[in-house]
Order: structure tokens, then C-alpha cells, then sequence
């Protein structure tokens, strides 16, 4: 596809329902495999791109290559496992910008492996207007992995990027950018629930600048080893209402 837009609930989806797998979401170019669509635009609630397995069968992945993403207005992409079938990766890839202004990029699973959740921009990362990265678990399978690769910046304003464990351990997140980081009231944040064997996930941002603005970068566990917190970055600004903390409440 040249532009593709999926609005007013439109979906591209696909499902596993039994032992099989799901089969894959591919956006891209009209030129072959490794060509990329001009541009990804999924607005609206109820519109988007969506895997899901509700049997043993793992889900299909979802894959979109495009010169420009953009996801707003509760648009969404989702990656759901509700069955013992591990739950697809979700990644997306994009020459210049991608934008995630009030859309939400998902995996979940309810007893079995969360899917990772790889981000990849040529230009940069921006998340606003409550905008959510999110891979979580609510059984004994692990949460998946964030990985965003922002090109020169990462900008995220009323905003979170989350892993979350229940049962299991938790996936780590990690941002990339060869600037700047920059929060404002925003969120980093692993988290898991489960017992003394689980791990929290960790949190790993490197760029030249992170600057934070009443926001969080939290890593924590309830009974199990909270994850590490790494900042590489030649300046750190934080004000005093923002927090970077990695802690365990009895691990």
C-alpha cells in the first residue's frame, strides 16, 4: 500500500482459535518485502491492527513498514493472547516519524507468554495526549519486551511506557535515541506482582540528554527482585517532582 488509513472502526485482523497458529499482519510498500508503505494512519477507537489467540495455538505477529506512522484519536494496535497460545510480537518500523498521539500499541496475555513490542524510527519517537506502550501478563507466562529505537529523540508528554507482570516476571524496556530523552508528565515503568521467584523487567534508556518534567522512571516488585534502572546519558536533568527509583517491597 502507497497510504494506508484505517478510520471509523476499520481493522485489519487476524485470529487463532484452535491448535494453529495465527496467521500475520503486514503493512508495507506495494513494492515487496522490503519495501515501505508512504504512510500508516490508524485513527479512531475501534480501528487499527489486531491479533489475537484464544486457543494453544500461538498469535500472529504484526508487522508495519512505512515512511510515517501515526496512531491518534484511540487508535489502536493490539497483540492478545486469552488462551495458552503465547500472544504476537508487535513491530513497527518507520523511515521518518512515528507518532502515537492518544493511541495505544499493545500485547497481553492472561496465562501465557506476552508479545514484545519493538518500535523503529529513522527520525523520532513522540507519545501525547495519554498515548500507551504496553505489555503486560496476568498469568504464570512472562510480559514481553519494549524496545524503542527513536531515532535522534524520544518525546513523551502525558504519556506512559509499561511492562507488567501479575504471576511471572516482568519484560524490560528500553529507549534509544542519539539526542534527547524528554518527559514530561510521563511514565516509564516495569512492574511485577507475583512472588519471590519473579524478576522485574529493566529499564535501559540511552541518548545524549534525558530531561525529565514531573514524570517517572519507576522499576519495582512486590515479592520478587525489582529490575535495574541504567541512564546513559552525557547530561541528566530531573526536577524535584519527577522520580527515577527501582525498589522491591519485600524481595
Amino acid at each position: 500500500a502507497a497510504n494506508l488509513a484505517l478510520q471509523g472502526g476499520a481493522q485489519l485482523s487476524t485470529s487463532s482459535r484452535g491448535v494453529g497458529a495465527g496467521g500475520t499482519v503486514v503493512v508495507r510498500g506495494s513494492g515487496g518485502a522490503d519495501t515501505s508503505a508512504s504512510s500508516l494512519t490508524i485513527t479512531g477507537a475501534g480501528s487499527g491492527l489486531f491479533s489475537t489467540t484464544s486457543g494453544s495455538g500461538a498469535g500472529g505477529s504484526i508487522t508495519a513498514n512505512a515512511n510515517q506512522i501515526m496512531i491518534s484519536s484511540g487508535g489502536t494496535v493490539s497483540a492478545a493472547s486469552t488462551g495458552s497460545g503465547n500472544a504476537g510480537s508487535v513491530t513497527m518500523t518507520a523511515t521518518g516519524p512515528i507518532v502515537i498521539d492518544g493511541g495505544t500499541i499493545s500485547t497481553s496475555a492472561q496465562t501465557a507468554q506476552g508479545g514484545d513490542i519493538t518500535l523503529t524510527s529513522g527520525d523520532s519517537v513522540t507519545l501525547e495526549n495519554n498515548a500507551l506502550v504496553s505489555a503486560s501478563s496476568a498469568g504464570p507466562g512472562d510480559a514481553g519486551a519494549i524496545t524503542i529505537n527513536a531515532g535522534t529523540q524520544y518525546l513523551s508528554t502525558n504519556s506512559a511506557v509499561t511492562t507488567r507482570a501479575e504471576q511471572a516476571s516482568g519484560g524490560d524496556i528500553t529507549v534509544n535515541a542519539t539526542d534527547m530523552v524528554q518527559l514530561i508528565n510521563s511514565q516509564i515503568n516495569t512492574s511485577v506482582a507475583g512472588g519471590s521467584a519473579t524478576k522485574g523487567g529493566n529499564i535501559n534508556i540511552d541518548p545524549q540528554f534525558v530531561i525529565l518534567q514531573n514524570s517517572d522512571i519507576i522499576a519495582q516488585a512486590f515479592a520478587g527482585t525489582g529490575g535495574n534502572i541504567n541512564i546513559v546519558a552525557g547530561t541528566f536533568l530531573a526536577d524535584p517532582s519527577s522520580l527515577v527509583d527501582a525498589s522491591s517491597q519485600l524481595g
